[in-house]
């Protein structure tokens, strides 16, 4: 009962890049015209995907594939966008492992001291946003250097805390996904009702005129 009531302890506060590696994406512009393995990339239009089951990633031809494995994500990495407004952030997702990181995003991966949901949950809320376009350049494209993202200041919570914290957001993300997938489902459903019925009524309409 004693420990139900104690408060929870203040996080500490430590730079992004002692917590985490940090590492730019695969700038593909200078690969499109050599020929080499199609392979599974994410690129910044992409972070808006992590959350949906069904999105899809683009394959690219990237020649000595072999040579970038240091690009390759993993499930729990954090990619961040470089450019524009809000510089948008994702979880990557399992289905994502593998896949390459590609230019304009830096790719972030926990150490181990602070766990992944929570860090994305940081890094893509309001405060951390308003300090990274504080330190962007730019006037028209905001843009952020990798050094800049490494000094972001980030809480520390003690790992149970964190765990427990991080179980709410998985809980959150699968619930989230399985509502979109529903709905999803839920109009496929109706469009093809609606779609017989239509067909129905037409071919009964051109039978009558047939007659």
């Amino acid at each position: 009962m004693l420990e139900a009531l104690k408060k929870p302890e203040k996080p500490s506060w430590r730079p992004l890049g002692e917590l985490a590696e940090l590492f730019s994406g695969l700038p593909l512009h200078r690969k499109r015209a050599l020929a080499g393995m199609a392979a599974p990339v994410v690129q910044v239009g992409d972070l808006q995907g992590a959350e949906d089951p069904e999105w899809r990633l683009g394959r690219v031809s990237v020649p000595d594939l072999g040579r970038h494995r240091r690009f390759h994500l993993r499930a729990g990495d954090v990619a961040i966008a470089t450019k524009g407004a809000g510089f948008r952030t994702a979880l990557v997702p399992a289905r994502w492992a593998g896949a390459i990181l590609t230019g304009n995003l830096i790719g972030i991966r926990a150490r181990g001291e602070v766990l992944p949901e929570l860090l994305h949950a940081w890094l893509s809320g309001e405060e951390t946003r308003w300090l990274l376009e504080s330190r962007a350049t730019g006037s028209r494209l905001l843009n952020i250097s990798l050094k800049s993202i490494t000094e972001v200041p980030v809480p520390v919570l003690p790992m149970a805390e964190q765990e427990r914290l991080a179980e709410l957001l998985r809980a959150s993300r699968e619930q989230s996904e399985q509502a979109l997938l529903a709905s999803r489902l839920r109009t496929r459903i109706s469009q093809k009702i609606v779609a017989d019925a239509l067909r129905g009524a037409e071919s009964s309409d051109i039978g009558g005129n047939r007659s």
